[in-house]
């Protein structure tokens, strides 16, 4: 024993200075290992965060669809409302463009623009039915859900039986 403990002691003139190095590194280890917990939470912080955003997305995105199922209609009439506004700005500008050249072309201009905004006042009405109709049935939902009174914990352990 006396051989290996003085062959181990030879790197270090000393036991004492063996201890202080075991105990720098001790040190040194506690250290790190600080170190990493603290950047351990750090990106357990972050993971929570984004975490926490993409549920707020999901939640996001389905009342956005939901959102849009309900309202399906009335988007719908809104595009067609856009391409027939697109359509009457087209031909208005065609028109004028040719009203010099052709009095028949500007006569069919005419009779297809004049076409275009009936449509479009037929469109704009029906949007705003659409809408009045949304907003009764919106009504009618929250009246029917006011209605419907919560179910207690009680009340469900009732129905499972």
């Amino acid at each position: 024993m006396a051989k290996s403990r003085s062959a181990s002691m030879t790197a270090f003139s000393t036991p004492q200075e063996h201890q202080e190095m075991s105990a720098k590194q001790i040190e040194q280890l506690q250290h790190e290992i600080q170190e990493n917990l603290s950047k351990l939470q750090e990106v357990e912080q972050k993971t929570s965060r984004v975490e926490e955003e993409i549920t707020h997305s999901k939640r996001e995105t389905e009342r956005r669809v939901e959102l849009m199922m309900e309202n399906g209609e009335l988007v719908h009439a809104l595009q067609q409302l856009g391409c027939l506004l697109q359509e009457e700005t087209r031909l208005s500008e065609q028109l004028k463009s040719q009203a010099a050249s052709d009095g028949v072309q500007t006569s069919l201009l005419e009779k297809r623009s004049k076409a275009a905004k009936e449509k479009t006042k037929r469109l704009a009405a029906e949007i705003l039915e659409v809408k009045r109709r949304l907003a009764k049935l919106k009504a009618c939902k929250k009246a029917a859900q006011a209605a419907v009174p919560e179910k207690t914990s009680k009340s469900k352990t009732q129905q499972r039986k």
